[in-house]
This record gives C-alpha cells, sequence and structure tokens, in this order.
C-alpha cells in the first residue's frame, strides 16, 4: 500500500509539472501572439500617421511652389531675356526683394544644364546630369525646349510653364534643406530657379507628425522599446549615400523614430519581409539583451521612392518578466493542489486499509468454515469401517455387480476429497468442487493435481485473477469434450509451484483446435463458438491478465491432446 501511495505522489507531481511545462510554452506563446497582435494595430497606426503627413507635405510643397512660381514671374519681369546679360549682382538684388533664400538661372552648356548665373556663388558651375539619375535634367530639357513638362508622376509639381521640384538636401549647400521652382515660358533663353531654405519643414514634421506618434505609442506599451521607420531603398544598398560630406534628405536612412537597437540580422528579416510583402516576427538579441522585433513593409502608392520598413522593438525581457509572474502563481497553485491531493490519497489509502481489513476478515472466515468441511472429511474416514461391513456382507451375499458399484464409488470419492484437502488455498477448493460437480454431471472424467502448495501465500488478488484464468480454461475444456462423440472425457488440471514460479496446466481430449486458429484464440472477439453464443473475450483476457503478473500462456493442439500451459513468476513474500 506503500508502494502505491508512493507511485501516485509521484505521478501527481509529474502530471503537475508536466501541466505547468505545457502552460509556461502555451502562456509564452500567448503574450508574443498578443503582442504580436498590439503590434499589427501599432503598425496600421504608424502606417495612418505617415500617410496623413505625407498629405501634409504634399500640401505644403504646392504651396511653395506656388509661391516660388509667382517669384519665377516676378524675377523675370526684373532681368533681360539673354543669360549673357544678367549679372549675378541683378540676382542678389532680386533674391533680396522677394525674400527668397537664392535663385539661379540654368542653361545649356557643352550640351548639359548647368548653373549660369546666381545670387551664390557655390551654385554657379553646378552640373545636373546626376541628379537623382538624370531625372532632374529631364524635367530641365522639357521646361527649356517645351516650356512645360511631362511629370513624372509623384516626382515634384506641375503648374504652367513650372516644375516645382521635391523638397531634399541643397546640393550647394549641404547644412540646408530646400525646395526649388523652376520656370519657363520661352521668352528666356535660360531656367528661373528661386528656392527657399525652410528648416520649419523639419520642425513640422518632427512635431506634429509621425514622431509624435511614436513617443505616444512607445509611452502606452511597456513593452515596445524602439520604433523605426527606415528608408527601404538606403536599407536595401546597405548604406547612406555621403555626398559632400552629408547624406541628403532623401538618401537618410532612418525617416522617422530612431535606430539605435540594430542588429546584424535586420537586413536580412527586412529582405525577407519585402519577399513575402507581410510583417514577419524575429526574437533577436542586441547587447546582450534579447528583443522581440518586427518587420514591416509600407508601400505608399502616391508618393515616388517612399516605400518605408517599420522596425519595432519589443522588450523581450519584459515579456519574460510578465510569464515568470504568471507561472510563479500557477506553480503556487500546483503546489496547493498536491498539498490537497496528498491529504486525499493518504485519506484513501487509510480507508483501502479498513476496507482491506474487513476483507481478510471474511476470507478468515470462509477459510475458518473450509477447514472446518475438510475436518468433516477427515472425520468421515474414521467411519471408513462401516464401509467395509458394507462391502463384506455384499460379498457373502454374493452380490457382485453392487459391490463393484460400490467399491468404485468409495474409490473415486476417496481420490477427490483427497485431492481437494491437499490444495490449501480456499478459492481453488471452491473452483474444484464447483467444476467437479459440473463434471459429474456431464460424464466429464476431471483430474486434478496440486504440489508444492504447502507454505505459499499468495495474494487475494492474485488468486482471484487466477481462479478467472483457470476457469475461463476449464469451461472451453468442457466444452472441447462435450462436442466429442466418445465415452472417455477428460479434462486435466496440473499446477505446481517450485522456485518461485507458479505452473499450470489444463489440456483435454475433445475436438482439436485447428492450426489456422492457433494464432487467433487470444485475440479479442474472436471465437469458433459463435452458434453457442461464445463472446471470443474469455481467453483474451486470460493473455491479459497473465501478461499483467509478467507470466507466459501458451497454447498447443494436436488431434490427441489441446493443451493450455501458464506460467507465473511468484514474489519472495508469496513464495
Amino acid at each position: 500500500m506503500r508502494s502505491i501511495m508512493i507511485t501516485m505522489m509521484i505521478a501527481m507531481t509529474a502530471v503537475l509539472i508536466g501541466v505547468n511545462f505545457v502552460y509556461y510554452y502555451t502562456t509564452r506563446n500567448t503574450l508574443i501572439h498578443n503582442q504580436e497582435h498590439y503590434i499589427s494595430g501599432v503598425l496600421k497606426q504608424v502606417g495612418s500617421s505617415i500617410e496623413n503627413i505625407k498629405a501634409g507635405e504634399k500640401f505644403y510643397e504646392v504651396m511653395l511652389s506656388e509661391k516660388l512660381r509667382m517669384a519665377s514671374i516676378a524675377a523675370q519681369y526684373a532681368l533681360p531675356h539673354d543669360a549673357e546679360d544678367v549679372t549675378n549682382e541683378q540676382l542678389i538684388e532680386i533674391r533680396d526683394k522677394l525674400g527668397i533664400e537664392g535663385i539661379t538661372l540654368f542653361t545649356y552648356i557643352d550640351g548639359q544644364v548647368t548653373g549660369y548665373k546666381s545670387s551664390d556663388p557655390e551654385e554657379i558651375g553646378l552640373k545636373t546630369i546626376t541628379w537623382s539619375n538624370g531625372l532632374w535634367h529631364i524635367m530641365f530639357d522639357q521646361l527649356l525646349q517645351e516650356h512645360e513638362v511631362q511629370l513624372v508622376e509623384h516626382f515634384g509639381e506641375k503648374l504652367k510653364n513650372y516644375w516645382g521640384g521635391p523638397i531634399d538636401t541643397s546640393y550647394s549647400m549641404p547644412e540646408k534643406i530646400s525646395k526649388w521652382g523652376y520656370y519657363n515660358d520661352g521668352t528666356t533663353d535660360y531656367l528661373i530657379d528661386p528656392y527657399v531654405s525652410d528648416s520649419s519643414f523639419i520642425d513640422f514634421q518632427n512635431s506634429a507628425g509621425v514622431n509624435r506618434s511614436i513617443e505616444a505609442i512607445i509611452k502606452e506599451n511597456p513593452y515596445i522599446t524602439q520604433i523605426s521607420v527606415l528608408n527601404e531603398n538606403v536599407l536595401k544598398e546597405g548604406e547612406e549615400i555621403i555626398r559632400k560630406g552629408t547624406v541628403w534628405l532623401s538618401d537618410k536612412l532612418v525617416t522617422y523614430g530612431a535606430y539605435s537597437l540594430q542588429s546584424s540580422s535586420d537586413k536580412d528579416y527586412v529582405h525577407e519581409a519585402l519577399d513575402k510583402n507581410e510583417t514577419i516576427y524575429k526574437i533577436v538579441q542586441i547587447n546582450d539583451k534579447k528583443y522581440l522585433n518586427s518587420y514591416a513593409p509600407i508601400s505608399f502608392k502616391n508618393y515616388i521612392n517612399d516605400n518605408l520598413v517599420v522596425i519595432i522593438s519589443s522588450d523581450y525581457a519584459k515579456i519574460q518578466s510578465s510569464l515568470n509572474e504568471q507561472i510563479i502563481r500557477i506553480a503556487m497553485v500546483s503546489i496547493l493542489c498536491l498539498f490537497i491531493g496528498f491529504i486525499t490519497l493518504l485519506l484513501i489509502t487509510r480507508f483501502i486499509r479498513r476496507q482491506g481489513r474487513v476483507v481478510m476478515d471474511v476470507q478468515d472466515v470462509y477459510s475458518e468454515n473450509l477447514d472446518s468441511l475438510f475436518n468433516t472429511m477427515k472425520e468421515y474416514r474414521h467411519d471408513f469401517n462401516n464401509h467395509l461391513f458394507m462391502l463384506s456382507g455384499l460379498a457373502s451375499m454374493k452380490k457382485y455387480d453392487e459391490l463393484s458399484e460400490y467399491i468404485r464409488a468409495l474409490t473415486k470419492s476417496q481420490s477427490v476429497i483427497t485431492d481437494i484437502i491437499n490444495v490449501n488455498i480456499p478459492a481453488f477448493c471452491g473452483l474444484l468442487q464447483a467444476k467437479t460437480a459440473y463434471a459429474s454431471e456431464k460424464g466429464i472424467d476431471l483430474i486434478y493435481r496440486f504440489e508444492g502448495f504447502e507454505g505459499v501465500t499468495i495474494s487475494m488478488m492474485k488468486v482471484t485473477d487466477l481462479v478467472r484464468i483457470m476457469g475461463n480454461i476449464i469451461d472451453n475444456a468442457f466444452h472441447a469434450v462435450e462436442g466429442r462423440d466418445s465415452l472417455d472425457k477428460q479434462v486435466q488440471l496440473f499446477a505446481h509451484v517450485t522456485k518461485g514460479h507458479l505452473s499450470i496446466m489444463i489440456r483435454n481430449n475433445g475436438i482439436p483446435i485447428p492450426k489456422e486458429n492457433l494464432a487467433r484464440i487470444f485475440e479479442h472477439g474472436f471465437t469458433t463458438r459463435r452458434n453457442q453464443l461464445g463472446s471470443g473475450i474469455g481467453l483474451a483476457v486470460c493473455k491479459k491478465v497473465v501478461k499483467k503478473y509478467k507470466g507466459d500462456l501458451q497454447v498447443k493442439s494436436d488431434p490427441d491432446w489441446t493443451e493450455f500451459t501458464i506460467q507465473l513468476p511468484l514474489t519472495g513474500s508469496e513464495s
């Protein structure tokens, strides 16, 4: 009983540990999934914020273009129509009157549109052929040749006789962000290029746009550490392009947010997200800390070269900390459950022990009754003299037939009584009595012998199982001999205990088992007696019970005998 209790406690502990492991990984995945779900909402929010700010920027640029076009027309009225007749001093004077940052005249020099006259000496001699892979130069050619532009979609603004270039870093003054306008109505041999340097544009981005939203998002979610909105094109190239000692606005890697948490795997994961065109989530390690990073491409249909990638870094340690808190709580509940289970098991064990004592008391009473029965049988032996007088009388009366029959009955009765007395396991005795009575009624000769059972104390459970096994096999033997047309119907049962092993052999001379059925008779549901309401369960149960005790059950059959052999090991306390 103690071993059962210990086994159950170990099993309960193992189950609780297993449940905790399952809960750990389930909760971990749930937390990560919830964070990913939250991040998907954040990505939509960031994308919407960027879309709005882009719309605001576009409107802002259109307003600047209209202002610059008016400045171009005013400058045209004040300047000669031939670039050769214009002086830089005139341009400086016009610049100051119009309140703009500067003004430059572009015309063809050696077949290229080049800065010819300017209020800023740094603008003079500028070659435009390389700007944005020649795209600006194309627009200049159209204005000078056609006085109108075929606008490249989402690239600048088109007005009458005018094209406004996108806001970007000034080539001549890299420290400034500028907006340029270009005008030519065919009355001059040059492009009029007024421009403004507007730091308020950057201030607008930082204060009223995406960065403000990013800061609010990070404050709202304790897990999010950083949000980076990166230029997809720069990220693909692997580095920012440095021109004249600075990085152009259009060439900056970080468009919004910050990017201090950089992983060596970011570029590969970004490429993966771009190839799949979906958000992916990865756990990365940066400076000995783990982060749950999301990589999401964001495309804007209304803006050229403005495809962005958003990287959101969540502190994995905080997620793990939250998980650990939940694990500690569930562990405390598990320990409480284990304690309650231990107390419950202890109470059940005590109850079973009490019930066991009751069963043993019943068995003792049963044994006492059997012993009483056996003692009575022993007393009958003392009265055997009476039988001798009976035999003598029949002999003197020459009633030989009656004498022979009387002697045969006495011999058989004496053999049965002697065999039963030699079996010291009450349950076996009960089985033998029942089967002997049935065999006598059916004209079957039941022969049995038990050896080596003196001092053997087999557990009550095993005895019960053995009775079931022997009863099933003996019943099958009875059916086999009953189906045979012969007066010699025998069923034999031999059991003996030697060297810690119990051997039982049950054989009959009835109808043999066909060879094709020998391998199947222990299958659950298989029977050859369907017409006799056979269930096919008995032998399957026997095989299962024998295996439970690590024993062996074999069968062989020939035209003369069908024999079942059972081998069971006995424990030290049993033998």
